[in-house]
């Protein structure tokens, strides 16, 4: 999947996390936080990495308790490693360079969650190293750890009250206001956290107990806490909202696809099939296939987002080609340059067939089945000969199919029996996500078109026999089927290719 996608070609390290933003490994808020509006600086979502002030210094802990415990040693360099690749260093450009797959076609700021993972399992054997070292009154080394996080607390007040969050410089009193009110709280945390880790030595096994858990209390309420802010959670009905255009779309759309300003995201939400949306690892050959909606040439795909030009030459055609069979308008959008001009194509269009008070729906009469029969067919000899064949509006793709290699068949384009589409039938009994299976009834030995993308974890199954896929129309799915009624399945079965 890596490899057809996009991304596996596009190495470049788009983002690290500048070493300013340091401090929210203590005090996550201490920049603001986008759920209240306040952040000012970084990507909160993105370079998070905040497990707790109490389990890091337990993660500390066990640095300076015992570094011949291998896992102490293991995890140490993964989270020393995930600093120094998500942070602006020069390995960043190193794993670019070297074109290492995921790592050098993301964000390298992500991997900061490799740190996080590292230090919450080296909190785990610090939490219990610690309530050792209460036993061999190891008191030396609790107070080192504490007196360097006391530093580097002290570092960032001072920096504050200079104007300061150590090298970034608050934009404004109040922006430094919010780092202030912010800090307070990992403040405290850090006075508790140092509190029960000198207390151990002085107070009896049962206060031990009694103080453990009320530390474990403590870092369950602040990663809670936390964690509410960092991704907050909305009553279902806010996000699913059962507004009555998309329960016509649920209800009237079937196996159509439906093209407007909504995406992917909205319309799998409601079971609705659509030709947009974000996806990091979208097919090559579909996104090349979508800039062709500009002016008929391929282009080079976007990076994560299927978007098709809503004003470009070509966009309608594909919508036909796509089995398009509805336009959906929002009313406020009326008729500016990011709504699809439906308007400019009122031979298929027409009248709404849904309107409310906020959308309207178009049907699209001239949308081509998304499974249907085509005795004729054309080899393309390049990728340039097959979309200019494509795009050529007296090219009839209703009885034409292009393809990419000659699938030889018995009878084909100029054949003194060729049928009418109306003779040919297909039509979808199922369709999922891993199997789609189609009843054919052909008048001659001819060609079913899917207008599913091609993708190489597919096969097609024949009246039971196996048989080759080709890819048609530059990015979707075609198949032989003999004269007569069959049964064809697409099924999904190689899930390691």
């Amino acid at each position: 999947m890596y490899l057809q996608s996009v991304r596996s070609g596009l190495h470049q390290a788009i983002e690290t996390i500048p070493w300013s933003y340091l401090p929210t490994l203590v005090a996550p808020d201490i920049l603001g936080n986008p759920v209240t509006r306040n952040d000012w600086f970084g990507h909160y979502a993105e370079w998070a990495s905040y497990i707790g002030v109490f389990p890091l210094m337990f993660a500390f802990a066990p640095v300076a308790l015992d570094l011949r415990n291998k896992y102490v040693r293991f995890y140490g360099v993964l989270g020393l490693l995930a600093i120094l690749t998500a942070y602006q260093t020069p390995i960043g450009a190193l794993l670019v360079a070297a074109k290492i797959p995921v790592l050098s076609t993301s964000a390298l700021s992500r991997t900061i969650i490799l740190f996080s993972f590292a230090a919450s399992v080296l909190a785990g054997i610090g939490f219990e190293g610690v309530q050792l070292a209460w036993d061999k009154k190891q008191k030396r080394r609790i107070v080192a750890l504490v007196l360097v996080f006391g530093a580097f607390f002290a570092l960032l007040w001072l920096s504050i009250s200079s104007g300061n969050i150590l090298f970034l410089r608050a934009p404004s009193a109040e922006k430094l206001l919010v780092a202030r009110r912010n800090l307070l709280l990992p403040s405290g945390l850090f006075i508790l956290s140092s509190l029960y880790m000198l207390s151990g030595f002085v107070v009896g096994r049962r206060w031990r107990n009694l103080l453990t858990i009320a530390a474990v209390g403590v870092v369950v309420l602040d990663m809670l806490r936390f964690s509410g802010k960092w991704m907050p959670f909305d009553p279902p009905n806010y996000v699913y909202p059962e507004i009555p255009v998309m329960s016509y779309l649920s209800k009237q759309s079937g196996n159509w696809r439906v093209f407007g300003n909504l995406g992917n995201e909205a319309l799998g939400t409601f079971g609705v099939y659509g030709v947009e949306g974000y996806d990091p690892l979208f097919i090559t050959r579909y996104g090349k296939f979508v800039t062709a909606s500009s002016n008929g040439v391929i282009g080079t795909p976007a990076r994560s987002t299927v978007l098709f030009d809503k004003q470009g030459a070509y966009t309608k055609r594909l919508m036909d080609i796509m089995g398009v069979r509805y336009f959906f308008h929002s009313k406020g959008d009326g008729r500016n340059i990011w709504a699809f001009p439906f308007w400019k194509y009122p031979d298929s269009s027409g009248s709404p067939v849904y309107s409310d008070d906020h959308y309207e729906i178009y049907e699209n009469i001239h949308a081509l089945p998304r499974a249907y029969i085509a005795e004729s067919y054309i080899v393309a000899v390049s990728d340039d000969d097959l979309i200019g064949r494509l795009l050529d509006p007296s090219m009839d793709l209703r009885n034409t199919v292009i393809l990419e290699e000659d699938p030889n068949l018995t009878k084909h384009a100029g054949a003194s029996t060729h049928a009418s589409a109306e003779e040919n039938q297909a039509s979808i009994e199922r369709y999922s996500p891993n199997e789609v299976t189609i009843i054919t009834n052909a008048k001659q030995e001819a060609i079913l078109f899917l207008s599913d993308a091609y993708y190489p974890g597919w096969n097609a199954y024949v009246n039971g026999q196996r048989t080759k896929i080709y890819r048609a129309d530059y990015a979707f799915r075609a198949v032989v089927v003999p004269e007569g009624r069959s049964t064809v399945r697409f099924v999904y079965e190689n899930w390691f290719l």
